[in-house]
């Protein structure tokens, strides 16, 4: 039921046309600056330009994702996660290795037996958490003292020493001298 129905029964007839124009334009007034007024606080609240006729327009400058955008840029999350895990890991395993190779080198300057580095490994997983390089070598050589080679038998491989003309030369080098004096004399 309509407002002037309620109303016209009170109205004479002549003026009832008269009437109903104003009391449409004012309802659609009132209506339109509701509507209005609606549409401002929504547009503020939801950053989206309800004013906008055009769909796309309306959402252009706004806080609004599209779905199918918000699914592609979910997916590329995902994928950059999972390649930020594996490269986590990689990292994590060189510099796991470099550390390895770090204390090999001090293992190996403190007479160790290079072949068995890799027997080492495992204690030198087990490592205390801020237990520095030289701390871990003592340790080595504490735990496994006949993998360590007396300094006194390990010779210059690159110099001659005074003692040893013969000191870096392999076996068959060393064999290929001695018939090369013994050819000479």
């Amino acid at each position: 039921m309509d407002l002037f129905e309620i109303v016209s029964s009170f109205i004479p007839d002549e003026q009832k046309a008269d009437i109903k124009a104003k009391i449409d334009g004012e309802l659609g007034n009132l209506t339109k600056s509701k509507e209005t007024e609606v549409k401002k606080t929504l547009s503020k609240k939801f950053g989206v330009n309800l004013f906008e006729e055009d769909t796309e327009k309306a959402f252009s400058e706004s806080l609004f994702v599209r779905k199918e955008v918000l699914e592609t840029t979910r997916s590329e999350v995902e994928t950059t996660k999972s390649q930020l895990e594996t490269l986590t890991k990689q990292l994590d395993q060189y510099k796991e290795e470099k550390s390895f190779s770090d204390l090999s080198v001090k293992l190996i300057k403190n007479g160790f037996n290079a072949d068995r580095l890799e027997a080492v490994k495992p204690l030198l997983k087990e490592s205390k958490e801020n237990e520095t390089d030289d701390e871990k070598v003592n340790r080595i050589k504490t735990q496994v003292p006949e993998l360590f080679v007396d300094p006194k038998v390990i010779k210059n491989a690159y110099g001659k020493d005074d003692n040893d003309s013969d000191a870096g030369l392999t076996e068959a080098e060393k064999y290929f001298k001695s018939k090369a004096k013994q050819n000479n004399r």
